[in-house]
């Protein structure tokens, strides 16, 4: 593996610069599109399921594709991988400022989940294969950083170009950096890479897993327009579960399976992925809801909507923090006092009405985005704390997936239920809630029920966690503190 290292410093921070930057525009993207939404919605009046379908899309193609271009990342090399995804990603931003109807935008923002996808599967390698070991921690950090820096500047960017220039110019703004990465990145990220023994790609197991998630989330994104019980419904849902039982017994009997079924074996990795998919949808949840309670209801400019989701960012800049608490008082306890902090997070939600004081609203978005930041490091560590060393790249593959997944269920979850409960005629009409003129009472209503939903969700990520075990090691320790007469901080 040190075959491989950049000698000279100067490569070493271009190398990270321009992976650093990729982590941001792809970061930036899942998060600076929300604030337009409702605006989009006005634009072309359709209703949030319909225009759900634009953050979905790319949702879905984003975690379909990861651990396939993970794969190829080992076959062609992570630069070619990363690269092609830059293009891709660049490209598909383009086409979706110029999309014409939200059909081609839908189809568009498929295209930039591709790229994302790219991106996203091979990034972490640089570090590890090209850096010296005594830089690979703090270039890990830089990437994390620059990864939140992207989630912190999406909703005000977004709610400034919104208000300013236009939806189009949250997907045109991605071009300048694009481009100037792709460049940097052709000349600068180093070609050598280890041999991959394995070429084959489980191409099949990688459809299955694109068909199943396709033909599950789409029926529950449509079953208000399409009737939860109709033949278009239960036929889609008949499809999904089929395709995802195939992809099961596909990798289960694969010899060079795309997804490894056995890690799951490990009680803790199960159980804490769970609880951060569960977590992650509460997060995708109110990403796509705010905007329309603080544009739709409270009546401030996209702008201003951008500068108040802004606050929820702030936790994502405590993982060193959280993981130094998960070290001194246990990661199950950390992550519990987290989602604790969700779930009264999403309590005080359900008080929010079209009067409550801005400072309020503040709070309780900060209080959300505090529970982020200490579930989420800690979370992972807990999962990967019981995976075999050799199998540890694969799970940090299957929590990648996680994220994305967790975050399409929520947008799923929290706007099927705000659709059941304001008036019918908008998802069956496909029109937005301000052409429907829905009154301010059912549309509080609506929000309300949602936020009740994000209450559930993080009561049953809590459980997740309460079930795990203290780790193996701990409890070694412990017995020896007994044994030895020491003491040992936990």
């Amino acid at each position: 593996m040190d075959g491989f290292i950049v000698d000279s410093v100067p490569r070493q921070r271009l190398l990270l610069a321009v992976v650093a930057v990729g982590a941001f525009m792809a970061n930036l993207d899942t998060c600076i599109v929300n604030v337009s939404l409702p605006t989009i919605a006005h634009e072309y009046d359709v209703s949030p399921s319909a225009v759900s379908l634009v953050v979905l899309s790319y949702l879905l193609c984003e975690v379909s594709f990861l651990l396939l271009f993970g794969k190829l990342g080992q076959i062609w090399g992570s630069a070619r991988v990363f690269l092609l995804g830059l293009a891709v990603f660049t490209v598909g931003s383009l086409l979706c400022g110029l999309s014409p109807s939200l059909i081609a935008l839908v189809g568009w923002r498929a295209l930039q989940g591709v790229g994302g996808s790219m991106i996203f599967a091979v990034m972490l390698v640089f570090p590890g294969l090209y850096l010296p070991a005594g830089r690979r921690a703090a270039a890990m950090g830089v990437l994390t950083t620059a990864a939140a820096l992207g989630v912190a500047a999406g909703p005000p960017l977004g709610g400034l170009l919104t208000s300013t220039l236009g939806w189009h110019w949250v997907f045109f703004v991605n071009l300048p950096i694009g481009a100037a990465a792709l460049v940097s990145g052709i000349a600068w990220l180093p070609r050598r890479r280890p041999a991959c023994a394995d070429r084959r790609l489980d191409a099949p197991g990688a459809a299955l897993s694109f068909l199943a998630l396709l033909f599950l989330l789409l029926p529950l994104n449509m079953g208000r327009e399409w009737g939860w019980f109709s033949v278009t419904t239960l036929a889609t849902l008949g499809v999904g579960l089929s395709c995802a039982l195939g992809f099961v017994l596909r990798e289960w009997r694969a010899r060079h399976p795309l997804l490894d079924l056995r890690l799951f074996t490990h009680r803790s990795f199960t159980l804490a992925t769970a609880a951060f998919l569960v977590a992650m949808a509460t997060t995708g949840g109110v990403l796509f809801l705010f905007p329309f309670y603080l544009q739709v209801q409270r009546g401030l400019t996209p702008f201003v909507c951008g500068a108040v989701l802004m606050v929820i960012a702030g936790g994502q800049l405590l993982g060193p923090w959280a993981g130094g608490l998960a070290d001194r008082y246990g990661g199950r306890s950390v992550c519990s006092a987290g989602l604790m902090l969700s779930a009264l997070a999403f309590a005080l939600f359900c008080l929010l009405n079209d009067r409550s004081a801005i400072w309020f609203i503040v709070l309780a978005l900060s209080l959300f985005g505090l529970s982020q930041g200490l579930n989420k490091a800690p979370n992972i560590n807990l999962a990967m704390e019981d995976v075999p060393a050799l199998r540890k790249p694969l799970a940090g593959s299957v929590i990648s997936v996680a994220r994305s997944l967790g975050l399409a269920v929520g947008v799923v979850a929290f706007e099927t239920v705000f659709s059941e409960v304001i008036p019918h005629r908008v998802s069956v009409e496909n029109v937005s809630v301000q052409t429907a003129h829905v009154d301010p009472g059912l549309m509080q209503r609506g929000f309300t029920v949602a936020f009740l939903l994000g209450v559930a969700l993080s009561l049953l990520a809590l459980y997740l966690t309460l079930r795990l075990r203290a780790p193996r090691g701990a409890a070694t320790v412990a017995q020896r503190g007994g044994a030895d007469g020491s003491t040992r901080a936990g």
